[in-house]
């Protein structure tokens, strides 16, 4: 990504679109982005949801997602080269609780040097609703290189 974590903001934009039973197309984008005082366009992105298994009786929902980073940004603000992410998602409600567990690879492309860096990670998520229109989350991403 960008330069310094510390001084780096930007705006996303995810566009989801149904286009068939259990597969989303994404369209993704960062049309604000701001990293040590440059600013600019950032990177876009396209890819896809699938849901390979709904949720029924004691079996969770099993998704895939892939996308797929394009390098639009300017050198100073993007990741510079293509970058690809998979990921599994496995989601399962407990009457209101419910609770996601996400393992993902993303390989992210070396302009100078060629090939890709790899980085596994696990995303962990929990939703309760609260009340009305309020609810509680609470998110845990453990990146590893």
């Amino acid at each position: 990504m960008g330069s310094s974590c510390q001084n780096h903001q930007n705006i996303n934009g995810l566009l989801k679109w149904g286009a068939v039973k259990n597969l989303e197309l994404w369209f993704l984008n960062n049309p604000i982005e701001r990293d040590a005082g440059t600013a600019g366009l950032g990177d876009s992105g396209a890819g896809f949801k699938c849901k390979l298994f709904p949720q029924k009786n004691s079996r969770p929902t099993v998704a895939v997602l892939y996308v797929a980073t394009i390098p639009t940004a300017r050198p100073a603000l993007g990741a510079g080269s293509m970058a690809h992410l998979v990921e599994v998602l496995v989601s399962k409600d407990f009457g209101k609780h419910h609770f996601d567990v996400n393992e993902g690879v993303q390989f992210v492309g070396r302009p100078q040097l060629g090939g890709f860096d790899r980085t596994y990670f696990t995303a962990l998520s929990y939703f309760h609703p609260l009340g009305g229109k309020w609810g509680y989350t609470e998110k845990l991403r453990d990146l590893a290189v």
